[in-house]
């Protein structure tokens, strides 16, 4: 059973300290930014566990159920904003012409948290700082506050990772990254991997698309993609109790036998067997 909580105001800054234990389940009616200040634990979000250290950064969406293991004392900010807040960014960012990050774009699906660069890291403590004095008055500030928010999520956009751990980092020159980035983004959505809607969206030929993919990465498009979707499919199998159903679906698998085949070919063993 999660424990339930709600916020009133717009935003919302809390600066807590959690000593060693596991919390309660929890869930909430508002989006959480949590930035680790200091200490070592794991957070619990949907039955997936991430390990934080220092400067790692999380995100939690309204209703998801999470939850701390705290293996050292560990000190924690905490931005906290409703749905309303939510839509009001999601204007300023459609009105800003392109120069502000939406809000989607800030989680990466492979990955679970955010780690800064140091000079990163620097500006996010200076935000979280102003943030936190400007929620003292929430309303007087409301309209301040969202323009720090969107500060704050083009910082966490810039420095997500879109790779798997265990794979081979792909090159990074920065035209193969933005491609990368595309599928790493949209690995739940397979009408967005097509070959012809990347060409389509990178303005090139599908043919100088393939060519250029397997220059930079030694793979072909779709091989690299299978990989990665593949790859996350595991991470859920392994980790969540989604069922293997609910999982088929989630990637777009037409029927769970070819979601059965698929990862028995990739993973050298049945979906039953890995999360075993």
């Amino acid at each position: 059973m999660a424990v339930k909580d709600r916020l009133s105001d717009p935003v919302s800054i809390l600066h807590e300290k959690l000593e060693a234990h596991a919390s309660m389940l929890m869930s909430h009616d508002f989006h959480e930014f949590i930035f680790i200040r200091s200490g070592e634990g794991s957070h619990i979000n949907n039955q997936f566990s991430t390990p934080f250290k220092k400067g790692d950064f999380l995100l939690v969406k309204p209703y998801e159920k999470h939850a701390y293991v705290i293996e050292k004392p560990t000190e924690v900010f905490l931005v906290r904003f409703t749905e309303a807040t939510r839509l009001v960014l999601k204007e300023l960012v459609h009105y800003s012409g392109g120069k502000a990050v939406a809000l989607t774009k800030a989680k990466s699906p492979l990955n679970f948290k955010v780690s800064f660069t140091e000079k990163d890291e620097m500006l996010v403590m200076e935000l979280l700082q102003l943030l936190s004095t400007l929620s003292q008055e929430p309303y007087k500030n409301e309209n301040l506050c969202y323009y720090q928010l969107l500060c704050l999520i083009s910082i966490i956009e810039r420095n997500l990772s879109y790779f798997p751990k265990d794979k081979n980092r792909p090159a990074t020159k920065q035209s193969i990254s933005h491609i990368l980035n595309h599928i790493h983004k949209h690995l739940k959505d397979p009408e967005m991997l097509n070959l012809r809607f990347i060409a389509n969206k990178f303005n090139v030929s599908t043919n100088q698309l393939g060519l250029y993919f397997r220059k930079e990465t030694q793979q072909s498009v779709k091989q690299y993609i299978n990989q990665c979707r593949l790859a996350l499919i595991g991470k859920m199998v392994k980790e969540s109790e989604m069922s293997f159903s609910e999982i088929a679906y989630q990637f777009g698998y037409v029927d769970e036998s070819h979601f059965y085949k698929s990862f028995k070919k990739f993973f050298g063993v049945s979906p039953t067997v890995y999360r075993k």
